[in-house]
């Protein structure tokens, strides 16, 4: 029975509840359009337990950061241009909230055997994943990148009948099935250690059938995730040895091997072409641009939407208009999972994910402590001693009593030295969870897919832990918040200028966004420029204006209000203000593009040809400027742009 506060669930409840929630993911992962009706099935659980303690959930150490991330979620529903996209999207980052409470709930209230059980939920998640994938994919219409994969997959395909299924990525699939990995590793270690030889057959079959599947996804990067994540995983038991039990020296050992991976990274940064060298071998997204070129082009959409961000999933037509200037989707993401946050819903958003990320790094530096202190020792032996007489069942005796502060001691009772299997899970989710930070620096299948919904599941198995971990005091609690407050007034104070432009900005930003894209659609209309003509973006421009009066060298604003006036035939004031902006922020090719029009618009077309030949053209940006000059009558200023295209070398056009 699991206890809440005087009264006792079975068992079975906490099926129940992953059930309930797992459920309502389901509905609106293929039913976005039932809108919030599936919540009731979600928050069934919740209802029962409130009528039964008065709790309807555990309390955790991620409420406020998982409310904070929910606000900025409803605050991009607001923001973004597509509202039925956007619902479909918070539906889902409400199912995952509801999933992570579920294991969270199964965690604190289930009994010895619950992180066991939810091992095998998430591996034979894994499993069925990995089958679903090998007897679905159609290997004619999406070949592998490896040929090898290919006939694998036909072979295994063959003595199976023939299965109809909505196509999904590769990459969404190798995602899942890395983070699904750590777990089905974790069965294999627990059902060796408590001795059952048919479960431990099954898990490695999961493990291996895993493995499998992520093979034949081809996904690099998150094959790359797992295996950083391995690797990570076995530096932990190496510091621990080559610290001999130091926790300084042991700390210091894991932050070596990170500061040196930074400082690469920072060498990187500052060797010409260093990144480009890096990504170079990185494959190509699924519209042939390579992520090099596809991260640098994102970097305008983060500087016109840092704050609330442009909307829950808006990347593609925002990247198509305003990085890219085509006129239409292009990229469905930025295949970087911290970049999509913080377009999706700014960067509060993507600090409440760290908050909760650094908390669960505090849950596995205490739960995988797994060497006790002489004090931590002393109580185990005090423990034992009042203990001896009480029966210990077989899996009583592979698993270890936690001591304070959730630091786990040894358990001899077996004879062995046997890590409990709560700590074994948290070690699977503190992997999972590696996996998906790892991956999402090179793509974003879990963010800005429908596999969203297992987003927050590995910080489920750290809550436990973190709520054995040292309270606060009141006064600690004031002191901390006291100087985080000092801070922010600081900062603010020196910089509120700047941070108010921004915030006009990117306000301004997402009326343009949502009064342009909200009506837009190819081939209704040419090009966005016509919109632009025919639209009223007059509160647009006062908010660029605005944000201009309190910082004149914000380059978003300025590039923003150059694109506007070049539509609307301002041709002075457009080159003034992409001046501005190129001054800012020379790399980026939105600008670059820009300003080169606004050359040529205002017959200064050596200057334009000369940063036409910087920019990407790989979706025949340069001819649509010439047709659009075309399509408004401006007969001089077509001949105008005619004459540099055709000046420009050949390679500019391919």
């Amino acid at each position: 029975m699991n206890r809440i506060g005087s009264r006792s669930l079975p068992k079975w409840y906490a099926y129940f509840d992953v059930a309930c929630a797992g459920t309502a993911g389901g509905l609106w992962l293929v039913r976005p359009q039932l809108g919030f009706w599936p919540l009731f099935i979600g928050l069934t659980p919740w209802v029962v337990r409130l009528l039964l303690s008065g709790r309807p959930s555990s309390a955790t150490a991620y409420d406020l950061p998982l409310v904070i991330f929910l606000l900025t979620a409803l605050v991009s529903i607001w923001s973004a241009y597509d509202q039925e996209a956007a619902w479909a999207k918070f539906w889902l980052i409400v199912g995952a909230v509801l999933l992570f409470y579920a294991y969270a709930n199964w965690a604190v209230y289930g009994d010895r055997s619950g992180s066991y059980e939810q091992a095998w939920s998430l591996a034979i998640l894994g499993g069925l994943t990995a089958i679903l994938f090998i007897a679905t994919h159609d290997w004619e219409a999406f070949p592998a990148k490896v040929p090898f994969i290919i006939t694998l997959g036909r072979a295994l395909q063959a003595p199976l009948p023939a299965f109809s299924f909505e196509y999904i990525h590769p990459n969404i699939i190798g995602s899942i099935l890395a983070m699904m990995a750590p777990f089905a590793g974790a069965t294999v270690w627990m059902s060796r250690n408590k001795g059952r030889p048919i479960e431990l057959v099954i898990a490695i079959s999961l493990l291996f059938l895993i493995l499998l599947g992520l093979l034949m996804t081809t996904a690099r990067g998150a094959w790359i995730g797992l295996i950083g994540t391995t690797v990570l995983a076995i530096m932990w038991p190496l510091s621990r040895y080559l610290s001999r039990d130091r926790q300084r020296r042991r700390l210091l050992f894991v932050a070596i091997p990170l500061a040196f991976l930074l400082f690469l990274l920072l060498i990187l940064a500052v060797v010409p072409g260093g990144f480009e060298r890096l990504i170079a071998w990185l494959p190509a997204s699924e519209s042939g641009m390579v992520r090099g070129e596809l991260y640098a082009n994102s970097l305008a959409l983060l500087n016109d939407y840092p704050i609330i961000g442009a909307g829950l999933g808006s990347f593609m037509m925002l990247y198509s208009t305003y990085s890219l200037l085509i006129q239409v989707g292009f990229n469905t993401s930025s295949h970087n999972m911290y970049f999509d946050l913080i377009i999706d819903q700014g960067i509060v958003a993507l600090a409440s994910l760290f908050w909760m990320w650094l908390l669960m790094g505090e849950a596995v530096w205490r739960g995988l402590d797994d060497k006790p202190t002489r004090r931590s020792r002393r109580r185990r032996v005090n423990d034992q001693t009042s203990n001896q007489t009480s029966n210990q069942t077989s899996d009583q005796s592979s698993e270890t009593r936690t001591l304070g502060g959730g630091i786990p001691a040894w358990h001899s009772g077996s004879g062995q030295g046997q890590i409990r299997s709560q700590n074994v899970v948290l070690g699977a989710a503190a992997m999972s969870l590696m996996v998906m930070l790892l991956h999402g620096l090179v793509d974003d299948s879990i963010y800005y897919s429908r596999a969203l919904l297992i987003f927050f599941l590995p910080l489920a198995f750290s809550v436990p832990i973190l709520k054995k971990a040292a309270v606060l005091s009141w006064r600690q609690r004031l002191y901390t918040i006291s100087a985080a407050a000092l801070i922010i007034i600081v900062l603010s104070a020196i910089w509120w200028r700047p941070l108010l432009s921004t915030i006009e900005a990117n306000l301004a930003a997402v009326q343009q966004s949502k009064t342009e894209l909200g009506v837009y659609t190819w081939p209704d209309w040419p090009i966005q420029d016509e919109v632009r003509r025919q639209s009223d973006l007059k509160t647009t421009i006062a908010g660029f204006e605005r944000a201009l009066q309190l910082n004149p060298d914000n380059a978003s604003a300025n590039r923003r209000l150059g694109q506007i006036e070049l539509s609307l035939a301002e041709y002075e004031d457009a080159l003034a203000h992409l001046e501005k902006a190129y001054t800012r922020s020379p790399q980026d090719n939105a600008t670059r593009q820009l300003l080169g029009e606004a050359y040529i618009s205002n017959g200064a077309l050596e200057e334009g040809a000369i940063l036409w030949r910087t920019i990407e053209n790989g979706q025949k940006q340069l001819p649509m400027r010439q047709f659009w000059y075309g399509y408004i009558g401006d007969d001089d200023r077509q001949e105008n742009f005619t004459a540099v295209i055709n000046a420009l070398d050949n390679s500019v056009l391919e």
